[in-house]
Formats: structure tokens, C-alpha cells, sequence
């Protein structure tokens, strides 16, 4: 277990509105990261959303600068691992992003 103190990704857009195009390069790129270590691995995580995905970081209470934000995926509660060319036959998720 880690503890994430930057609160979650649903929450920070919240709190800063309008994200600058290089924000969401920083933060896309590590979720793209993350999912290709996934996929390494098998996993299909079937659950991911903003509050799913959490912010850690070394500066106290203030978000820092984006690339200072290290972005953490969480609540595998869903996730499973899969075979190459098997497909998930379970309907799952959160209902407000399916």
C-alpha cells in the first residue's frame, strides 16, 4: 500500500479547470505507460477513471508543476488477467463511464 498525497485526477481538474496542453502530455503520457506495463503483464484493469487514478507527489499541501506529479492507477477491484486473444465476457465497470 502507498499513500498517494496529491487525491485523485477527478479532483485536480476540478480544482484547476482547463488543463494547458502540455499537462495533458505529461499526464497521458505516464497512463500510457502504465497500460502498456498492463498489457505486458495480462492485465485488463476495466475500471479506469479519473477518481481511479491518483496523484503523488513531494510538495506539500500545493500541487506542483505537472511534471513533478508522478500519476499512480488504483482499484483493481474489476481487473483480471486475460489470454492473448481471449475477450472479457463480463459487463463491468462504473456505470457513469461505460
Amino acid at each position: 500500500m502507498e499513500f498517494c498525497n496529491g487525491g485523485d485526477l477527478a479532483d485536480y481538474l476540478v480544482s484547476k479547470g482547463t488543463l494547458s496542453e502540455d499537462t495533458i502530455r505529461i499526464f497521458l503520457k505516464q497512463i500510457v505507460q502504465a497500460l502498456k506495463a498492463f498489457q505486458v503483464k495480462g492485465i485488463v484493469h476495466r475500471d479506469l477513471k479519473p477518481q481511479n487514478i491518483l496523484l503523488s507527489h513531494s510538495f506539500g499541501k500545493q500541487y506542483p508543476q505537472p511534471q513533478h506529479i508522478k500519476l499512480k492507477i488504483a482499484d483493481f477491484g474489476f481487473a483480471r488477467f486475460l489470454q492473448d486473444g481471449v475477450m472479457a465476457a463480463t459487463l463491468c465497470g462504473s456505470p457513469m463511464y461505460m
